[in-house]
């Protein structure tokens, strides 16, 4: 199953969203840290000793602008963990549609241009119809009108406004944290959590874009049957042993023919607020199998499917479409179905990836990798894929179109052998993960050569050469200009 492909990349997105609720919830924390202390340095700052009705109608006023800031201090932070959650989704599932079949299978299905954030912006995704900015605005006015009764309840304690700067800067705190007679003082607030409302509004909105564009890639990758609905790890704790069981109970044992706890990916419900349930596409056919129908069809080849998702979706493709990027992908020649790719990587036009891999094959290969000192255990067989290097897993991917081409190329790229391919992917690629440079970019891929070239052991001088020809060729491709230096020269002219 493709599903325990995409699972890690799930799972690793889903770790990622939650890691944006955290980061939102500290920023959250902070404005109203700042917004309290800034409001008790303003009353403070007050010439009068003692709190008075007068003074509180001018208070009023800093209070009114404090909170606009506020607000929109609010609407930002949520705004921007709505947008990093929403993109999360659609890049698990891109790098899965790249394992798949690169990164021409990652353009062409890319979700189409739709928003999700906007049913959540404008308030049609909910039933009472408000918005992002109204719903943070309600929050606001909720935080001007506590401060208010704080004023308010300080006058009738006659306090002095000293003690009520302290006041507002005892609000901030847990109310665990408060000073044990604050509680007293003002007791419509003493167990309440000044900033619960805004973090309990940003982590719903959140939860919600992450939820819907999970929702969307799996609608539009025509490969997922389902989604399925998988309870959290903290709900018989959370809920079933103090409240009993709820409706993420009966969608966990939701039964349609589609398997226990399986929805159609437009059908699955959407979570209630406050829920850590996760749901996830089930996708039953293998990477090789959906690999090999999609070259197919793009070939011209028949696909009710494919033809439904090309003409609902295919076509929308914010890329460009779909069928045309494939096509330029996937180059076909009528020399018995061999596929020459033009993915960025090493094996430029070589055997094709959909001759399957011999066992003389693999072990050739293998020596090959203990030869150039590799570790074996890097290194993965994949048949009807390009040969590349995984960040996320670690691996080295390796496939018939490691080795070097036979349609006569000149180009260095093509010419190389398995062992300077292979060189590129674990020298070039591998030592330097995690890097800045973004992944297929010219200056990745002419690291990958140069530094392969440079640092792998027991290289033919010819396999060198080629290695750092390539290099200069990813460079030239790119319209940049590279200075010679004396390693290039000596690999080039002796």
């Amino acid at each position: 199953m493709a599903s325990e492909d995409y699972l890690p990349l799930f799972w690793k997105a889903r770790r990622e969203h939650l890691g944006n609720i955290q980061r939102v919830s500290e920023e959250i924390k902070e404005l109203y840290r700042e917004a309290a202390a800034d409001l008790a340095a303003r009353a403070a700052a007050s010439r009068e000793g003692s709190l008075s009705e007068r003074w509180a109608s001018e208070y009023a006023r800093s209070l009114e602008q404090r909170v606009k800031e506020l607000e929109a201090g609010l609407y930002d932070v949520t705004l921007q963990g709505l947008k990093r959650s929403a993109e999360l989704p659609a890049s698990a599932m891109g790098q899965w549609w790249e394992m798949v079949g690169g990164q021409s299978f990652r353009d062409a299905f890319a979700a189409t241009p739709d928003s999700v954030l906007a049913g959540l912006l404008d308030g049609s995704f909910y039933r009472d119809r408000k918005g992002l900015s109204e719903r943070i605005w309600r929050v606001a006015q909720g935080f001007e009108k506590e401060i208010g009764y704080i004023v308010q309840r300080g006058i009738a304690e006659k306090k002095s406004v000293a003690e009520l700067a302290a006041d507002l800067e005892q609000y901030v705190k847990p109310p665990a944290k408060r000073d044990f007679d604050w509680g007293k003082v003002y007791p419509s607030l003493s167990g309440k959590k000044v900033d619960f409302n805004a973090q309990r509004l940003a982590r719903t909105s959140i939860n919600h874009a992450y939820f819907l564009d999970n929702v969307k890639v799996c609608t539009e990758n025509p490969f997922v049957e389902a989604m399925h609905w998988d309870l959290s790890n903290a709900h018989e704790e959370r809920q079933v042993i103090p409240f009993g069981p709820d409706e993420c109970d009966e969608y966990a044992e939701h039964d349609e023919g589609l398997g226990l706890g399986n929805f159609k990916p437009e059908e699955i419900p959407v979570p209630h607020p406050q829920c850590l349930c996760v749901q996830w596409a089930v996708i039953p056919d293998s990477l090789e199998d959906i690999g090999a129908r999609i070259g197919a069809w793009a070939s011209g080849e028949p696909d009710e499917l494919l033809d439904e998702w090309y003409d609902k979706y295919g076509s929308r493709n914010p890329n460009g479409d779909a069928k045309e990027i494939l096509r330029e992908g996937l180059k076909y020649q009528g020399d018995g179905g061999i596929i020459k790719t033009e993915r960025n990587m090493a094996q430029g036009y070589r055997k094709s990836c959909f001759i399957p891999l011999s066992n003389e094959d693999k072990l050739h290969l293998m020596n090959e990798i203990k030869a150039i000192g590799a570790e074996p255990k890097v290194f993965i067989f994949r048949d009807n894929h390009g040969s590349s290097y995984d960040d996320t897993f670690d691996v080295v991917f390796l496939s018939s179109n490691i080795f070097p081409s036979t349609d006569d190329s000149e180009h260095p790229r093509d010419r190389m052998s398995e062992r300077a391919a292979i060189a590129h992917e674990y020298y070039g690629h591998r030592a330097n993960r995690g890097t800045a440079v973004n992944k297929g970019a010219w200056n990745d891929e002419f690291r990958a050569s140069y530094m392969a070239a440079k640092n792998c052991p027991n290289l033919s001088d010819e396999d060198r050469r080629y290695l750092v020809m390539d290099a200069l060729e990813r460079a030239k491709e790119a319209g940049v200009s590279i200075h010679y230096n004396d390693f290039i020269r000596g690999v080039l002219y002796g």
